[in-house]
């Protein structure tokens, strides 16, 4: 303890790098050796957030994230502090909360989730984390290009985290999505919840078909698009569509869809959760219906880049299984953009097989639970 301390006061009087050095010890011994050590040092810690040096304050940015990974109940001690950390001056200390805040926002919902009850303390913290996600959602229309790829990267985490996986969805360890949320958490409904999330999704398919996106905001915004297909597929056809009109100028009329403004028309309680639909609404209304073919800013090269990251993209979403009803339209796309038929075809052989196999366990696992019925009912004669 003497020897945190000592790193503490070092710290105060250090500059450049050895201040960040010296944190950085700090952190090693009370996050990970000794966490029970974390909350007597946490405000010490904490007060470095206002250094001069936006190094020491991206440090603690990252403090606060993993503070929270190992010890949720912390949250409402440091949300205030990260909702300040994203009002700060530095862009790159700006994007280090925005790129925390994806951690932290499915800890504070998984936190809630499993409390017994939500007390006055726990609601505050999550109206600041309400707050998080709202200036977040503004940034995507942000000046700023590097801001807004990591405002994507966060609206693809909230369309995630509320909204319900399917039996096509691909898994990840340690997933959590609208089903882990329970049904009696009144501050954070589910259908509120999963209202936000299909109004954040029009946002991305909107901005995918910006005529000013830049072409890195583009691609990171279609691999984006890509994950929420293979993990939501109830986005599939959406999403199809969304990259069918970077490619063509008379997309599919069976897979595109009216992308007007999309407005709640019941009551919001919470002003938060107001404020959010509000924001959602102004950027919806600005982003115009997206345009044939990709943005006439980008150069030759980017345009050749961005079509690749298409055809990845494409390939990819012709592995899962709730893409056999896009088939065609994937095909079509993908050989115009320059695939061979030998590229096609062995990435739908991979998805036929990927069915396959699936139907056989999903036909084994009911033929067992029929099987186990039966010998139920014949054992209770």
């Amino acid at each position: 303890m003497f020897q945190i301390v000592d790193w503490l006061n070092q710290a105060t009087l250090a500059i450049d790098s050895t201040k960040t050095d010296l944190l950085r010890k700090v952190q090693e011994v009370i996050i990970n050796k000794d966490d029970s050590l974390l909350d007597n040092f946490l405000d010490e810690v904490l007060g470095f957030q206002n250094d001069r040096n936006q190094d020491v304050r991206k440090f603690i940015v990252g403090f606060i994230e993993e503070a929270i990974k190992k010890d949720p109940d912390l949250l409402p001690k440091v949300i205030t502090n990260l909702l300040m950390l994203l009002d700060d001056q530095s862009v790159q200390v700006q994007k280090r909360v925005i790129q925390a805040a994806t951690n932290v926002y499915r800890s504070a919902l998984g936190w809630l989730s499993r409390a017994r009850s939500v007390s006055e303390e726990m609601e505050a913290a999550w109206n600041v984390m309400a707050r998080i996600k709202v200036n977040i959602v503004n940034l995507v229309d942000s000046d700023n290009d590097g801001i807004r790829t990591h405002a994507v990267k966060f609206l693809e985490c909230v369309v995630l985290l509320q909204t319900y996986p399917t039996a096509d969805s691909m898994r990840r360890d340690n997933d959590f999505s609208l089903e882990d949320i329970p049904l009696t958490l009144k501050i954070a409904r589910r259908r509120k919840l999963e209202e936000e999330a299909t109004m954040v999704f029009e946002l991305l398919v909107k901005f995918h078909g910006s005529q000013h996106v830049s072409s890195v905001n583009l691609m990171t915004c279609m691999g984006s698009l890509t994950l929420i297909a293979k993990m939501r597929p109830q986005f599939m056809g959406r999403v199809i569509a969304a990259m069918e009109t970077l490619h063509s100028k008379d997309p599919s009329q069976r897979y595109s869809s009216d992308h007007c403004t999309v407005r709640i028309l019941h009551s919001v309680t919470p002003l938060i959760t107001a404020q959010t639909l509000l924001s959602l609404n102004r950027l919806l209304t600005r982003y115009r219906p997206f345009s044939a073919n990709l943005p006439p800013t980008l150069s030759k090269s980017q345009v050749s880049s961005v079509r690749k990251h298409l055809k990845m993209q494409l390939l990819n979403l012709l592995k899962h299984a709730a893409s056999i009803d896009y088939h065609n339209n994937i095909t079509t796309l993908l050989t115009d953009l320059g695939a061979t038929h030998q590229e096609v075809s062995n990435t739908n052989t991979a998805a036929l097989m990927w069915c396959e196999r699936n139907s056989y366990q999903e036909f084994t696992r009911n033929t067992r639970i029929g099987t186990n019925t039966t010998r139920l009912l014949h054992n209770s004669h």
